[in-house]
């Protein structure tokens, strides 16, 4: 939450402090490092939480072996993005040789913070996870706006990505040593085999949830419109990283010591229930009245963003679903299922958009990812019962309680909304759906009288 927070914080600064244009040049640089990031936060690292939730005693020359293979994966994608840009596909997107420069200083970085993270994860030390993250996204905030705000424009936003990383590599490094890892020994190097379908699941991953908007920048001619559509992530983006961020690694962890999916059926049903809980208000809020959160958020000049928000949280919805039931697989060790299911799709999305996007526009562009989302939790939610049962009955009374309870608030919100405004009817919306999800037990984070609600 601390994390979701200070991410708001920084980008609705931002988007103050500089013109749409310029935003635009911050939210495809930001897409970029989102996309190589996740690329190097993939196939080493969730491997190693995995490895290391079983290795007792041999951890330690996993964790180093790892180390060194992922700063290896991390200079690689950073000759890639060099090669990119120097070669002219990456110059529209990136613009400047100084946000180059920033973007390729960050990724060694990420490398050494994506190890200790996952270290912490498979020892089951999450509040190590979230110090780390805090530290990373607090430096960024601040140095990035103070940057911002002496005259360094976007150029000086991107930067403070890099101080992040320099701040949590460093204290990943100290945790490393903490949980008694040292610099010295021997090293294990994560098996091809294991690495190749982690990897191609979050590749797979990070390239829907980012095209799109590469697609925008790159293919359209005005930057104002790139500025326009990173608001609208911004806004949509956010209960979808709080949820997967505070519930996925758990998950992982706990299905990991199950080695099988029948196992896994209400570890993962409780998941999707919370996260169902935790994002379906926000969502909804964004897909009814986008027009209201922009404008209370964000300058009047992002107001057009309205139409291209309101598809955009349908499609975070369906891609957090997905991410969910894939890191399921990920964790049992059938990691290749969902990095066919995301590597087709965005084989797939990427010839569509480059079609579409220049005759359609961004609402094009997000229509597709909404589409592309879809499929992906339909397709992965169908690989996941092929192989499971579930009780279908229980899931629909369960689905019908949250309905309730998103309609009683759907009500309070249009009364007050007539009659008080509407900030006042968001309130009293929100009180009321806790209200009546509180009744109804949908929460599955609660428990009561011995059993789960």
């Amino acid at each position: 939450m601390a994390t979701s927070i200070l991410n708001y914080v920084f980008s609705l600064i931002a988007s103050r402090l500089l013109g749409p244009g310029d935003f635009g040049l911050l939210a495809s640089a930001q897409s970029i490092l989102l996309l190589a990031a996740l690329v190097i936060q993939s196939g080493v690292p969730w491997t190693l939480a995995r490895s290391v939730a079983s290795a007792g005693a041999a951890r330690n020359p996993i964790i180093r072996g790892s180390l060194v293979a992922n700063l290896g994966i991390a200079g690689a994608v950073a000759a890639v993005v060099l090669l990119l840009y120097v070669g002219g596909p990456l110059q529209a997107a990136l613009e400047t040789p100084a946000v180059l420069a920033v973007v390729l200083v960050a990724l060694p970085l990420f490398a050494v913070i994506s190890i200790a993270r996952a270290s912490a994860q498979g020892l089951h030390r999450f509040g190590f996870i979230a110090v780390l993250q805090v530290t990373e996204v607090t430096t960024k905030t601040a140095s990035g706006l103070a940057l911002m705000i002496a005259g360094l424009g976007a150029a000086g936003a991107v930067a403070g990505f890099a101080a992040g990383g320099v701040a949590a590599s460093l204290l990943g490094l100290a945790m490393l040593a903490v949980l008694g890892v040292r610099a010295r020994g021997s090293r294990r190097l994560p098996a091809a085999g294991d690495v190749r379908p982690m990897f191609g699941t979050l590749l797979g991953l990070a390239l829907v949830l980012s095209v799109d908007l590469l697609a925008v920048k790159t293919l359209l001619d005005d930057r104002a419109i790139a500025g326009h559509y990173q608001a609208a992530i911004l806004l949509a983006n956010a209960p979808y990283f709080l949820a997967t961020s505070s519930l996925i690694p758990p998950l992982f962890t706990a299905a990991a010591a199950m080695h099988e999916l029948p196992p896994t059926r209400q570890i993962l049903g409780r998941a999707l229930a919370s996260a169902l809980v935790l994002v379906v208000p926000f969502e909804l809020l964004l897909i009814v009245a986008p027009e209201v959160v922009l404008g209370i958020l964000f300058p009047p000049e992002y107001a057009a963003t309205a139409p291209i928000l309101r598809v955009m949280a349908v499609g975070n919805t369906l891609l957090m679903l997905a991410a969910m039931i894939a890191a399921v697989f990920q964790a049992v060790s059938r990691a290749g299922i969902p990095a066919r299911v995301f590597l087709v799709l965005a084989a797939i999305e990427v010839p569509i958009l480059v079609v579409a996007v220049p005759a359609g526009g961004a609402m094009a562009a997000v229509s597709i990812f909404a589409v592309v989302s879809g499929l992906a939790a339909v397709s992965l939610a169908g690989f996941y019962l092929r192989e499971v049962r579930v009780d279908i009955g229980r899931v629909l009374r369960w689905v019908a309680r949250l309905a309730a309870a998103v309609g009683v608030g759907l009500v309070v919100a249009v009364t007050v909304r007539a009659a008080a405004g509407a900030i006042s009817a968001v309130v009293a919306a929100g009180l009321a759906y806790l209200g009546v999800a509180t009744a109804l037990r949908i929460t599955p984070l609660v428990q009561r009288s011995g059993r789960r609600a």
